[in-house]
């Protein structure tokens, strides 16, 4: 109670403030000395609740916190004194003056020329670097240093122009307009300077500012500091030091557990079975409703849910899905990792054109089905060169490529069609439907892998079929997607080739749709959705276990009635048998430090 009193005392203090140094009469009435106490009151705990929830999870810490009870006293005092202050008799008044500047006595040679350019270097680094980091943390929410320097090795080609445009308008453009306005700022000759007359508390003083004198002696040790400082903050929110740290310490781990599919005794049933493989942009199962294993009020996905509900999806007791790694967190990787059993990881010095060949030294899923004589196709709704989806998958299988393009030559699409990065999904279902009648005419096992692309960040794609649900838009994208895709599941099952044929949804990566997570629990961890439908095996126990998706891997090929002998692939393991992951047998921490840190065996055996 005491405590709860004390919090009365910070409008005492302001109103006092004004009654000894401001233009209240401190003869005033009572009650007029009352109102205005209420009202300091008002406006102080309303700034200061404000101020505090910006940095004070207020709901949750407040009930019977007396810490927070003391923050909350110090805040209070803060914004008393500052108010009293601004509000009684504090005046400024400036003026200026002629300055003496002093003309070199000779003229600036190569060195200072030299100190200039580096200085002026160091300022557009400083603002480039900062305002950078700011879109990819507005844009990307989840990236890491090695997905950065991964999307800088590999060709921009295929890339979705807004993203493009993002960039330029709001970290490239404004670097350089604020860089040559500071340039003006710090190399005009200034020939006046600025006086300050101050009054605080009935007290007058007096400063001067010399721009000249000021840019002149510190215009180096400031943008030092500032690209020092901007520099800082990419590292800390893109945990670069860890990402440095790691890739100097190299880790036998990937060597120590990794089950070569080459030697792997793979025995695949007299019947091949067919596939269809269907990757979905960021699809977590965050976003079905809490009572489902989810993180809202709401059910985003509820055809999805059902789906899972009646299929098989392998999830553990407080997770409903896969865990992410390092090296498996964007689209490419994703791809990767599902379909090899590892992450994708590549040498910080090298360049991804270096090598004639994605991966060449590793025995995939599209290999193996190649040599069991599987007609292999890959539909995205893009263009498929983005992030060397086209030469992995092609030179891993030899994929029929559809895409962008080929979608235009096919009369999905006119000519000059083009919304978000190619296509949206009512198409993409479109082509699959297509293609999927062709192939499963042509008298061989199929494998046909399609990735959506309506989900992406950032927001997603409103089609034609979204409904208004919901008033943030990717909440309106995802009920969208789960409508589509449960519908294209159900034609399938209508299609005569469905009974030798099983299917897989999975999602890609975690979203990196930033703002749609603001509000979640901070507490709930993120997991990638899969769903087996019409497996030919049976899962031992699906309900247990604790895994990533690099244990897709052998788990859809076990799907497909592939016997696994040792029931791992990759670094993965066969879900559908009892082996246990390397995350249930050494700790997902564990797993997560060794797969960031440099395995000169994969890149010695793998790129």
């Amino acid at each position: 109670m005491l405590a709860y009193l004390c919090l009365l005392f910070p409008p005492f203090a302001a109103v006092a403030i004004r009654s000894r140094y401001g233009k209240l009469n401190s003869n005033s009435g009572f009650l007029r000395k009352v109102i205005e106490y209420c009202v300091w009151a008002l406006v102080i705990n309303s700034l200061a609740l404000i101020v505090l929830n910006q940095f004070y999870d207020i709901g949750a810490k407040s009930e019977n916190n007396h810490m927070f009870i003391l923050v909350y006293l110090l805040v209070e005092f803060a914004v008393a004194f500052i108010l009293a202050v601004a509000s009684c008799g504090f005046s400024v008044k400036v003026s200026s003056r002629e300055y003496q500047i002093e003309k070199p006595a000779d003229k600036p040679g190569a060195f200072h020329l030299f100190c200039k350019v580096i200085i002026s270097i160091l300022i557009f680094l400083a603002i480039f670097i900062f305002l950078s980091t700011n879109w990819i943390l507005e844009n990307f929410g989840l990236v890491t240093a090695e997905k950065l320097f991964f999307q800088l090795k590999v060709p921009f080609k295929g890339t979705d122009t807004d993203f493009i445009f993002s960039f330029i308008l709001t970290s490239l453009f404004p670097s350089v307009v604020l860089f040559i306005a500071v340039l003006i700022l710090i190399n005009r000759n200034w020939r006046r300077e600025l006086l300050f007359d101050l009054t605080v508390f009935g007290r007058k003083l007096k400063a001067a500012f010399a721009p000249y004198s000021f840019f002149k002696r510190f215009t180096a040790a400031i943008s030092s500091v500032c690209f020092v400082a901007s520099t800082a903050y990419f590292s800390f929110n893109l945990d670069l030091g860890s990402f440095i740290r790691y890739s100097l310490e190299n880790s036998s781990f990937i060597q120590d557990n990794y089950v070569d599919p080459k030697t792997a005794g793979l025995e695949f049933p007299e019947n091949k079975r067919n596939l269809i493989y269907i990757l979905m942009e960021s699809m977590e199962n965050t976003y079905k409703s809490a009572d489902e294993g989810g993180a809202w009020e709401e059910n985003y996905i509820p055809e999805l849910t059902e789906l899972s509900k009646a299929n098989l999806s392998f999830s553990s007791k407080d997770k409903l899905g896969a865990m992410q790694l390092p090296g498996t967190g964007w689209t490419i990787a994703a791809m990767v990792a599902q379909t090899s059993g590892l992450p994708l990881k590549t040498p910080f010095q090298n360049l991804y054109n270096k090598y004639s060949k994605f991966l060449g030294g590793v025995t995939t899923f599209g290999d193996i089905l190649k040599e069991q004589g599987y007609n292999q196709v890959l539909l995205v709704g893009s263009d498929s060169d983005f992030g060397g989806r086209k030469d992995y998958f092609t030179q891993h299988g030899e994929y029929k490529i559809l895409d962008y393009f080929t979608a235009k030559k096919d009369g999905i699409i006119a000519e000059n069609y083009k919304v978000w990065w190619g296509f949206e999904d009512k198409y993409l279902y479109e082509y699959a439907k297509k293609t999927l009648t062709e192939i499963s005419q042509q008298g061989q096992p199929f494998n046909f892998t399609m990735l959506t692309v309506d989900t992406h960040h950032i927001g997603g794609y409103v089609c034609k079929l979204c409904e208004k649900e919901y008033d943030y838009s990717y909440g309106n994208v995802l009920s969208c997607a789960s409508r589509q895709v449960a519908e294209f599941v159900e034609w399938i099952q209508q299609q005569d080739f469905y009974e030798n044929t099983t299917i897989v949804i999975a999602g890609d990566h975690l979203s990196m749709e930033t703002k749609f997570f603001e509000d979640m629990d901070k507490d709930y961890i993120r997991t990638t959705l899969n769903i087996f439908i019409n497996p030919a095996a049976s899962a031992v126990n699906p309900n247990n276990r604790e895994f990533s998706t690099l244990d897709m891997f052998p788990t859809i090929l076990a799907s497909m009635g592939v016997k696994i002998p040792g029931n791992r692939l990759g670094l993965g393991a066969n879900l559908f048998s009892d082996e246990p992951t390397l995350i249930e047998k050494y700790g997902f921490e564990k797993v997560e430090a060794e797969l960031s840190k440099v395995s000169k065996y994969y890149y010695k055996n793998f790129l």
